[in-house]
């Protein structure tokens, strides 16, 4: 379980472009939150291949045991609806104060700050494993 963390995590933190995972072979399977989603059509994307294929030894060099990134990555694909998606995030898509004055509030902060205290002995260790403030 570790290490499927630790590959989604490098995943998310290094995919240059969008992927969907169906987790079950290499069929598209409809989004559970898609009522009545048509079947997905894989288009082959050379890009993505070579993607995946250029990060398996990053991976496996980070730990990660080429069986479990088999299986991380066994269903996934190019899905050009992640990208649609992404470059419409309202944090690249709008000035940046209208953004904020939505995005930031007293509540929000109020609760992150919580967040923080409630799980701060576990951020530490984080950070001390990773250096990472």
């Amino acid at each position: 379980m570790q290490q499927a963390v630790r590959i989604l995590g490098l995943c998310a933190l290094l995919l240059p472009m969008g992927c969907s995972a169906t987790g079950q072979g290499n069929a598209p399977q409809p989004r559970a939150s898609a009522p009545a989603a048509a079947p997905r059509v894989i288009v082959p994307n050379p890009g993505f291949d070579q993607w995946v294929a250029n990060f398996r030894p990053r991976a496996l060099k980070s730990g990660i045991s080429p069986a479990t990134f088999d299986r991380a990555f066994r269903g996934a694909y190019y899905d050009p609806d992640v990208i649609a998606r992404d470059r419409r995030q309202a944090e690249f898509s709008r000035q940046i104060w209208d953004y904020l004055d939505s995005a930031v509030s007293d509540t929000r902060m109020a609760n992150g700050r919580a967040a923080l205290a409630e799980h701060a002995r576990t951020m530490d260790r984080i950070e001390a494993h990773y250096g990472v403030e």
